[in-house]
């Protein structure tokens, strides 16, 4: 059986809708979702110590930017090590040059966006290049959770 235990993923979104409907998918799969509204309480959480497995980023957030907060986490020695998947409703992200290990049009079926989450969490930091748009809803073709 595929658990992850409770394992915590924090979405950072500004859209309540949004937000809500990636953190019910979270918990459908077993993940423990943080939710934040907005750039700056998502890094007070992470500056007070919370250490998600990984962070699921909106690009364009008001006041602070999703990709203002990458930079912050960026450059700590803990947020070198958390993987971000990055979504966004803006065209030709991959030539922005973010640092981002994932990244995925907000449009992206919700399964394609889990499969994202399930990789990062599984192999951590700039995991293979496989196309998870591409990847199924198929339970078995998940890898197995190892504990860090």
């Amino acid at each position: 059986m595929w658990s992850h235990g409770g394992v915590q993923v924090m979405v950072v979104e500004d859209y309540d809708d949004y937000r809500d409907a990636l953190c019910a998918t979270l918990i459908c799969e077993s993940y423990r979702p943080i939710s934040c509204r907005t750039a700056e309480s998502a890094w007070t959480m992470l500056v007070a110590g919370l250490r998600p497995a990984t962070i699921v980023l909106d690009l364009a957030l008001p006041g602070m930017s999703g990709r203002e907060l990458l930079k912050l986490v960026r450059a700590t020695p803990w947020g070198a090590v958390i993987p971000v998947l990055l979504l966004s409703g803006w065209q030709r992200l991959d030539e922005l040059g973010l640092d981002a290990d994932r990244i995925l049009p907000k449009d992206a079926e919700p399964v394609s966006i889990m499969r994202a989450v399930d990789r990062l969490v599984v192999e951590g930091r700039h995991s293979s290049a496989t196309d998870v748009r591409q990847a199924t809803s198929d339970r078995s073709q998940r890898p197995a959770y190892r504990q860090a």
